[in-house]
């Protein structure tokens, strides 16, 4: 076993043109108490404090202070293991700075057929600035890919992070960045396993850059657990598919185990540069994997996009539960098609939302506009639930398809005991207090509620439903009360309880 061990002791380094610091093959290591004020100048290759691990390496109790002042095309800032077991375990780095290539961290690069575990350590004032790179030929842009405040690049491994402080700012100056995050840049391969636990992060970013799939994590193709986190993030930029989850994704169906979310509590505030929105949400921007989302608080967020907004999820296409999901203080803008304050759109899934509240929230978008989801297209054999929920104080406007709950639908969904009250909804067209417009529907509506709510519409609007099109519905011990509509221009195909088309004008 080598032993690197300089209790209580400082060490000033400093690297220009080379590789790296430490370099372990195949052998068990281990390094204690070591305190650097570490200064890399320039390298042209992969960089970091230990550069590359193939065997089992242990890390504990070490602090840096220092900057990786790098330039060039440089790649892999940070620990490179591959087919190793890993153990990182109190390291403190303070006040740091990367600029620098393609798959930089903090911490970790890149980790390959590994099992790797990072726990009690803190990333404060820390810096990332990224330059932009161009072809040496035709002088375009490089995407800037794969930077991770923690981990850049996982494949194939089993990932363990718990009780991590991240506090850092984001300067880019490339134009394009693609698959980052705070905490994992990508994590690509089925076999892919993460479980991660009390993450406290703080980030802002500064930037005219265009980020695709960005955010806690870029990227993730796999499974895994993520509980007892708490995100703070504030930016400008362009982003697009923004989320926690960036993109999630099953690389094999055959092979898609679930991605189980808890216990987080999430507040974002983006300014959006130049039009920029397509799939941005709190959570996941973009959903291709079962996942199971529990305990999740959703506050003081402001956003926009141009589609696939949602409060939650932007977009999903797989199996999806929701429970005891809170969206409160929200202003959610999204100029294009699609804003939910828990999912903007569902294709071909089986959800089940159970004991979720909206509160306090503004959603404002050109069409598809739902408190809950804003547009909802499923085959009639899925097994598709809203039970107890409560929309509460929202205020939400449109051009077309807009509702309490749902504003598009095309199939077969059972409501229970679920509440629209206090709430401001206004479109052109197809607005109600529970659904906008259904079309080939079957809608079972069981003891809920609509009161005290004002449906604003100039065509096609009811307190229950807007618009519908050969839809079935049933409804159960349900009614409105204290509720109003308002059709100041023409009065055409509304009800005061159930709009039934062109049968029940006004």
């Amino acid at each position: 076993m080598n032993i690197l061990s300089k209790a209580q002791t400082s060490i000033q380094i400093s690297v220009s043109n080379q590789l790296s610091i430490l370099q372990f093959t195949s052998v068990q290591t281990e390094i204690t108490n070591l305190k650097l004020n570490l200064t890399i100048v320039e390298s042209k290759g992969q960089l970091g404090l230990i550069c590359y691990v193939k065997g089992n390496l242990n890390i504990n109790n070490y602090q840096i202070v220092g900057n990786y002042n790098t330039q060039g095309t440089i790649q892999f800032v940070g620990l490179d293991v591959q087919n190793s077991n890993v153990t990182i375990n109190s390291v403190n780095i303070m006040s740091s700075k990367i600029s620098g290539g393609n798959s930089s961290s903090f911490l970790v690069s890149y980790v390959s057929e590994s099992i790797i575990v990072i726990i009690n350590c803190v990333v404060q004032q820390g810096t990332v600035q990224v330059p932009q790179l161009y072809n040496s030929i035709d002088s375009t842009p490089f995407y800037y890919y794969q930077f991770g405040g923690i981990i850049s690049q996982a494949n194939s491994s089993q990932v363990y992070i718990n009780n991590i402080i991240f506090d850092c700012q984001q300067q880019f100056s490339a134009q394009y960045v693609k698959n980052s995050g705070f905490l994992i840049g990508m994590a690509l391969s089925q076999l892919n396993s993460l479980h991660i636990s009390e993450i406290c992060l703080y980030y802002s970013i500064n930037s005219s850059s265009t980020f695709t799939n960005f955010g806690l994590f870029g990227m993730l193709q796999g499974y895994g657990d993520i509980n007892q986190t708490q995100i703070i993030i504030a930016g400008q930029g362009s982003f697009n598919f923004f989320g926690v989850f960036g993109e999630v994704q099953c690389q094999y169906a055959t092979l898609c185990s679930a991605l189980v979310l808890s216990q987080m509590s999430v507040s974002i505030a983006l300014q959006q540069l130049d039009g920029a929105g397509d799939h941005v949400a709190a959570i996941i921007s973009n959903q291709h994997l079962n996942c199971s989302i529990f305990d999740i608080f959703v506050y003081d967020t402001n956003y926009s996009g141009v589609s696939y907004v949602g409060g939650i999820i932007g977009h999903t296409c797989y199996q999806t539960q929701i429970i005891n999901c809170v969206l409160q203080n929200g202003n959610i803008t999204n100029s294009g098609s699609y804003t939910g304050g828990i999912i903007s759109h569902v294709a071909s899934s089986e959800i089940i939302t159970n004991n979720c509240t909206i509160q306090d929230t503004n959603v404002t978008a050109n069409k598809y506009s739902g408190g809950l989801f804003g547009f909802y297209i499923v085959t009639q054999y899925n097994q598709n639930l809203i039970i107890d929920c409560v929309i509460y104080n929202l205020t939400e406007s449109a051009q077309n398809c807009t509702a309490g709950i749902l504003g598009y639908m095309n199939s077969s969904i059972t409501v229970k005991q679920t509440n629209v009250s206090k709430s401001l909804i206004q479109s052109v067209i197809n607005c109600g207090g529970f659904v906008g417009f259904s079309y080939n529907a079957v809608i079972t509506i069981a003891d809920s509620k609509v009161s005290s709510i004002s449906v604003i519409s100039t065509n096609n609007f009811g307190i229950i439903v807007g618009f519908e099109v050969n839809s079935v519905k049933y409804m159960t011990e349900s009614y409105s009360e204290g509720s109003n509509y308002v059709n100041d221009v023409i009065q055409q195909n509304c009800g005061s309880f159930l709009n039934l088309g062109n049968v029940n004008g006004c």
